[in-house]
């Protein structure tokens, strides 16, 4: 399992921030096949002059157009993927690595080659994120296997946050088709998750996407043990739904 042990409390990430600063809704554009490409170049175009705060409001648009006006297509992996690269590299420059390494493994679960894409002209990106790949492939396997806690008669479970579906998703003859998501994450003792990875067959890409979104922003409860907070592995099953997971 991949994930990070260096135990950091529960903040928003910058990207949040900059969000609630931006237009309406109203005024986000639709995330189109024609125009897509028109939305990550204009990102791309900012990250490579260094503007990670005029990257970041590109970036909580062409989100909110996802998420919110846009019909889910089994192919949007590769531009989520992307998308999820630009705000790993938007977090790392910006001071916070939790939120960049949670990017970055979005990108990883959505499209593996997007995420090892060369980012070496963008900052600080390439030291902060090559050194969450550097210090995965290096970790022991015994060292994970003591994070897979089984219960006992002082063990309370860990909770995760209510997740919702995006404001894009209506009535679809795809949904019926899509079964459960199932994640494996690093949960430490603050209640911050880490590193998620998905079990088995990545199926609509924008519910993923929404989803680890949700579980990164959103306050989980970590485990307990005698009293106490730990760190544990988790696995979290959610089912993508018209008005809820």
């Amino acid at each position: 399992m991949r994930r990070l042990l260096s135990l950091q409390p529960f903040s928003l990430s910058f990207l949040t921030l900059v969000l609630l600063a931006l237009p309406s809704e109203a005024q986000a554009r639709t995330w189109k096949e024609v125009d897509r490409r028109e939305h990550l170049d204009a990102i791309r175009e900012q990250l490579d002059s260094g503007q990670w705060n005029e990257a970041a409001k590109l970036i909580a648009r062409a989100e909110r157009a996802i998420l919110e006006r846009s019909r889910p297509k089994r192919n949007d992996d590769r531009a989520l993927a992307e998308l999820a690269l630009y705000v790993a590299v938007v977090e790392a420059n910006s001071g916070d690595p939790n939120a960049a390494e949670w990017y970055w493994y979005t990108a990883f679960n959505l499209h593996q080659p997007t995420a090892y894409g060369d980012i070496s002209a963008w900052g600080r990106a390439a030291e902060v994120l090559g050194a969450i790949v550097v210090r995965d492939l290096g970790r022991d396997p015994k060292e994970i296997k003591s994070f897979r806690r089984f219960p006992n008669s002082d063990f309370e479970e860990p909770r995760s946050p209510t997740i919702k579906a995006p404001g894009s998703i209506g009535p679809s003859h795809e949904l019926a088709e899509v079964r459960s998501f199932q994640v494996e994450l690093f949960l430490d003792d603050t209640g911050q998750p880490h590193a998620p990875r998905l079990l088995g067959r990545l199926q609509l890409p924008i519910f993923f996407y929404s989803m680890l979104k949700q579980f990164h922003e959103k306050k989980w409860r970590p485990a307990r043990s005698q009293g106490k907070p730990v760190a544990m592995l988790v696995e979290v099953t959610q089912a993508p739904k018209v008005d809820r997971w």
